[in-house]
């Protein structure tokens, strides 16, 4: 692949899936008043107690996805569908956008001197790094 076509058919086509992902996502999950209103509320559902950590487990999903995808390639030769690899690998690169936003969000309440994070009692510990 030419670094042109590198350009082309992946770096700019990726760019514009997202945006259209994340805005016809944020119609559908979100509020006008915080584009995170659906990971908050999953806090309510799921035993995570911040909407940071339910992001991160629903990417989990996909890296799950892409691995297999990967190991499926590296041990059977077998390729996957595009589909699929457009979706896992959007779907992926989305949460992380969405996670860069939320902390990028906690910051801005620190320095604003705000509670960032706020929840009750701790549901589970979650240890984002395998040993």
């Amino acid at each position: 692949m030419t670094q042109e076509e590198f350009k082309k058919n992946i770096v700019e086509e990726r760019i514009e899936k997202i945006k259209t992902s994340l805005i016809a996502k944020n119609k559908e999950y979100a509020n006008t008043l915080d584009v995170f209103t659906a990971f908050d509320r999953g806090t309510k559902m799921s035993l995570h107690n911040t909407k940071e950590a339910v992001a991160w487990e629903f990417m989990v999903k996909h890296l799950q996805s892409i691995q297999q995808i990967v190991e499926n390639y590296e041990l059977r030769k077998k390729l996957p569908d595009v589909l699929i690899v457009e979706e896992k690998f959007g779907d992926a690169i989305n949460y992380l956008i969405l996670l860069e936003g939320m902390l990028k969000e906690n910051i801005e309440n620190v320095h604003r001197r705000e509670d960032p994070i706020k929840h009750p009692v701790d549901k589970i510990k979650y240890n984002y790094i395998s040993r």
